[in-house]
């Protein structure tokens, strides 16, 4: 391959990188959305406590998706939430819950 042809190459590599932080910096789709999901203002997410890492939250969503949920200290909370408990979380247009709560069996 030329040198010529390099170029073009770096330039997709570039792009492909510029829409990665960019989509990272606006928040799609990493906290509370998997793929397929729009960004609505709001939004309920239920299933099942996968793993809880400080303020995420991996949840297993009823299509077997695992969605990722920002807690924050001005989330609602009834109960403490632990692995295994089955919820339903409430976002914001951030992404970020606004309330959690378990859900009974």
């Amino acid at each position: 391959m030329g040198d010529w042809m390099v170029l073009p190459r770096l330039r997709g590599v570039a792009a492909c990188l510029l829409g990665l932080v960019l989509s990272y910096a606006s928040g799609a789709p990493g906290y509370a959305q998997s793929v397929g999901q729009s960004n609505a203002a709001s939004q309920v997410i239920q299933g099942d406590v996968l793993n809880i890492e400080g303020e995420t939250y991996t949840i297993k969503d009823k299509s077997g998706h695992e969605v990722i949920v920002r807690v924050t200290k001005e989330t609602k909370q009834e109960d403490r939430i632990k692995v295994g408990d089955r919820i339903e979380a409430q976002l914001g247009s951030n992404g970020h819950a606004t309330s959690i709560r378990v859900q009974l069996p």
